[in-house]
């Protein structure tokens, strides 16, 4: 029987190519549109009607019958011959056997699943089928017991006309299941899952698209996908961390292309920030990432782009200020676009520096920024620490103003003496519960900010000596570490400063924590040269 219908196969097989190719011949010759159309309808309502898919259809299954078949009667023909051959054998059937039924019933509890065998759908049709079966019984029954006033025992009166009506929206319901067939339950099934499978369709057209104009296309929707009415949970799908990062790696990405190559257009360029920008603005999510993100971009041209500077300016956080840090050390005040950002990030007044003066104004600001807000540092990420330090350090400090160098040469004193002093015991303050130690600590705090303050001429708030006292007793260490990876990242712009420093000197920082072990701890030294210091209050 397996060989006769492994033939039959083989013929139905060669019969079906036949009538396809002379389906595609017939229905493919040239001929007026009216006509064309007209012998295609003929001969597609011909298939319909002589069951031609189910024939196309019954051809897997008759192999796989044929195969059956072979598997049944290997066995029991082993079986008088060799019994190891046959135990073998019947090993090896009976673990083909079970993992064709599993293959057979897994569409039928996953739906999304791309194994399918003839017999597929045959058990769902059997078992809507019977569903729907025992639905009709029991609503006859049902019924007949509401015909006579049947009453079961039980706290309120069942069963009821209602019951009937709900048992016949049930039976319906799978009537309807067993007219559509398999492959509709699917799609409905697909249709009523939850906005997490739209957020990781989202994420894989991303990740699938590496051509300019297809990249621009995908973001240029993203704000009609955020409003269309036909998309549940739009907002969710966007906040999602796989789709938010998605987005803003290829806003950057793109950006990056648009500013990094001369060919180009302005008008291209324009268009295509004015349209990332559009795509970023709909979420504070997207917004929040794509600055964070950034990071990831420096030494890339993403940073000549003012528009994301200008998000960044709103926002108070850590990654903002390296954008616009970046951004400013990009541009070096050239662009009018980025000027009223810029005055506003590093409170300039006039006359505003140029060249090299604005490139250390921005990295003393960016200095005084982490010392100020340290405990928002992220001090895990110590990657993005330093390639923001090491970009903004690309300027030479010898041809500055002198009034810039002697702000320079006082933070880096008043940094290395608040170190010196905490050297002995950077952790007293977690062993210790004596009052004056935790008064002193506050003290120190305070002075420090007040000498930066007064020696880079910058105006606090009343209360921030006090606040940022509080913090430092709070975490000590922290600071401490982040004093000594500026000043080891910065030690750079110190000796190309100072040339010839005196070796006398010598002040040893300490070193606290995982920021302190990526560069060996070597004596540093305090600026004591005369040309370097204020007139009120030299160093």
């Amino acid at each position: 029987m397996s060989l006769i219908i492994s033939l039959t196969c083989a013929l139905l097989a060669t019969l079906l190519q036949q009538w396809a190719r002379r389906y595609l011949r017939v229905t493919g010759a040239r001929h007026s549109l009216h006509k064309q159309a007209r012998i295609r309808a003929f001969f597609a309502e011909g298939l319909r009607k002589r069951y031609f898919p189910w024939v196309v259809e019954a051809l897997p299954g008759l192999l796989h019958a044929s195969v059956f078949l072979f598997f049944a009667g290997l066995p029991i023909f082993l079986f008088e011959t060799n019994q190891k051959v046959f135990i073998a054998a019947l090993s090896c059937v009976g673990a083909s056997g079970l993992s064709y039924l599993l293959i057979t019933f897994m569409p039928l509890v996953f739906y999304d699943s791309p194994y399918h065998t003839p017999l597929s759908t045959l058990f769902w049709v059997l078992h809507v089928g019977i569903r729907c079966f025992f639905l009709e019984l029991f609503k006859l029954v049902i019924k007949f017991a509401v015909k006579f006033e049947v009453k079961f025992p039980t706290r309120r009166p069942w069963p009821t006309v209602n019951t009937v009506h709900v048992l016949s929206a049930l039976a319906r319901a799978q009537l309807e299941r067993l007219r559509g067939g398999l492959v509709k339950e699917m799609k409905s099934y697909a249709h009523r899952s939850s906005w997490e499978i739209d957020a990781r369709a989202l994420s894989w057209a991303f990740d699938f698209v590496d051509d300019e104009h297809e990249l621009e296309q995908i973001l240029a929707s993203i704000p009609g996908f955020y409003k269309s009415s036909l998309v549940k949970d739009s907002e969710k799908i966007l906040s999602t961390t796989p789709a938010s990062e998605r987005i803003s790696n290829a806003v950057l990405q793109l950006m990056d292309r648009s500013l990094s190559s001369d060919l180009v257009d302005e008008t291209v360029r324009k268009q295509r920030s004015a349209m990332c920008l559009k795509a970023l603005e709909i979420l504070p999510d997207l917004q929040h990432t794509t600055i964070r993100q950034s990071l990831r971009f420096i030494g890339t041209e993403v940073f000549k782009w003012i528009e994301l500077g200008v998000l960044a300016d709103r926002d108070d956080s850590f990654e903002a200020k390296c954008v616009t840090a970046l951004i400013t050390a990009h541009t070096r005040g050239s662009d009018e676009r980025w000027l009223s950002a810029m005055v506003h990030q590093l409170d300039l007044s006039e006359p505003i520096p140029q060249g090299d003066d604005l490139m250390l104004y921005n990295l003393l600001d960016f200095v005084l920024w982490m010392l100020f807000h340290y405990d928002i540092v992220p001090h895990l990420d110590y990657k993005a620490v330093e390639n923001v330090s090491t970009a903004l350090r690309k300027f030479d400090i010898a041809g500055t103003s002198p009034e810039l160098q002697h702000q320079f040469c006082s933070m880096w004193n008043d940094i290395l003496e608040f170190q010196e002093q905490l050297e002995p015991h950077p952790n007293v303050l977690q062993d210790s519960t004596r009052f004056d130690d935790w008064q002193r600590m506050r003290t120190k705090a305070q002075n420090l900010v007040r000498k930066l303050s007064r020696d880079m001429g910058r105006h606090l708030e009343d209360n921030f000596p006090v606040d940022f006292a509080r913090r430092v007793v709070r975490n000590p260490t922290s600071l401490i570490s982040l004093i000594r990876f500026l000043i080891n990242r910065n030690a750079t712009v110190y000796d190309a400063l100072h040339p010839n420093r005196d070796p006398a000197i010598p002040v040893h920082p300490v070193s606290t924590d995982s920021w302190g072990e990526y560069r060996p701890a070597e004596p540093l030294y305090l600026c004591h040269h005369p040309s370097h210091g204020h007139a009120d209050n030299p160093v």
